[in-house]
């Protein structure tokens, strides 16, 4: 794609070439080759003056710095692509921000503020008609609800999102084995430890299904391994043994939650 574009000498081009490039890193969990291919993506926005590419791929930023973790980054491409949106009608590239800035709030324990964005993500979506993309925020603010003490309405979201993912699936939802790693934590914390288990092991083999996607051996073993909160599954997976049935343990608040 990048050398058709190249060929082509479409500048727009150029830019959608180089960001799918930096969504397929991203996905390795090559996150600074993934941000060398979005910054030119952007850079190439900003020359062309165009707004609403600009916020899409300061969207596809804040993703990515999310990824290694960098949260005030985050946030502040996810406030900067929300300054843009002002200008713009882009309500889907908005209701990402917010979940994403969501996340990056939580992770600094900015948690009240996390809450309100991640409320207007889920209020966006609803009006939006997008039910797969309340998910993650929706998963987000039953961390908060939880850590706030307000452990039945944190549960009633989770249970909300399991329903709707066990008659639905993965599709379109937003980072779905990161989302179930955060469910599992929230019901391990809430000492529903089969409840966890379950949750567990479907994020275990949502993993595998969208790493069998992979036919390439190394490329496989990359996504898997490349990526914290695969990695982090995995060695969950490895320790389901010893683990999935203590309560006693100390509860986890979604900072610690590997992104």
């Amino acid at each position: 794609a990048l050398d058709i574009a190249r060929l082509t000498s479409s500048q727009a081009s150029m830019a959608i070439a180089l960001g799918w490039l930096g969504d397929y890193f991203a996905i390795l969990g090559d996150y600074l080759t993934a941000q060398s291919y979005v910054g030119q993506a952007l850079g190439i926005c900003r020359e062309l003056r165009t707004p609403l590419c600009e916020a899409k791929f300061l969207g596809q930023l804040a993703r990515i710095y999310y990824g290694v973790g960098e949260h005030k980054t985050t946030k502040r491409y996810c406030e900067s692509l929300l300054a843009i949106i002002q200008q713009i009608d882009a309500p889907e590239i908005k209701g990402e921000a917010q979940t994403f800035l969501g996340h990056a709030l939580a992770a600094n324990n900015e948690q009240s503020a996390a809450a309100t964005a991640y409320e207007a993500a889920i209020q966006l979506r609803q009006e939006l008609g997008q039910p797969h993309a309340e998910i993650s925020p929706m998963v987000g603010l039953a961390a908060i609800r939880q850590a706030e003490g307000r452990a039945d309405e944190a549960l009633e979201l989770v249970e909300k999102c399991l329903t709707w993912l066990s008659a639905h699936g993965t599709v379109g939802v937003e980072s779905p084995v990161l989302v179930h790693l955060k469910m599992y934590y929230i019901l391990k914390n809430a000492a529903s430890p089969e409840k966890s288990f379950q949750v567990l092991e479907i994020a275990y083999h949502t993993l595998q299904r969208y790493a069998e996607m992979f036919s390439d051996d190394a490329l496989r073993y990359q996504y898997l391994n490349h990526v914290k909160a695969h990695r982090h599954l995995l060695k969950l997976w490895g320790e389901k043994e010893t683990t999935h049935f203590s309560t006693g343990s100390r509860s986890i608040s979604q900072s610690e939650v590997p992104d």
